[in-house]
């Protein structure tokens, strides 16, 4: 399982995802179905969102099945609030 800030058009989230690659066909497709066309990833140790997020981010781990992406945050605000830079990996940048 991966945790990462999403930073799109429209601002930025937080998911969790069991997809292997940010590339995933899948993955792809449902972004693309909600109007995404390019996206920065920066993953966020899963241990970091599971302390900020507490029963929210164990509760959404429990429903996300194999192949999966779920928002754990939809706030950009909030993201930036509970992480700092210094604390997520680097820039991953996926044009579809």
């Amino acid at each position: 399982m991966r945790c990462f800030v999403v930073i799109y058009g429209a601002g930025a989230m937080l998911a969790l995802s069991t997809y292997k690659s940010s590339t995933h066909p899948t993955l792809v497709r449902r972004l693309k179905g909600s109007g995404v066309s390019r996206v920065i990833l920066m993953e966020v140790p899963l241990a970091l969102a599971e302390e900020r997020y507490g029963e929210l981010c164990e509760d959404l781990q429990k429903a996300l099945g194999p192949d999966d992406f779920r928002i754990l945050d939809i706030s950009g605000a909030s993201v930036f609030s509970k992480f700092k830079f210094s604390e997520m990996g680097q820039p991953i940048m996926v044009e579809f």
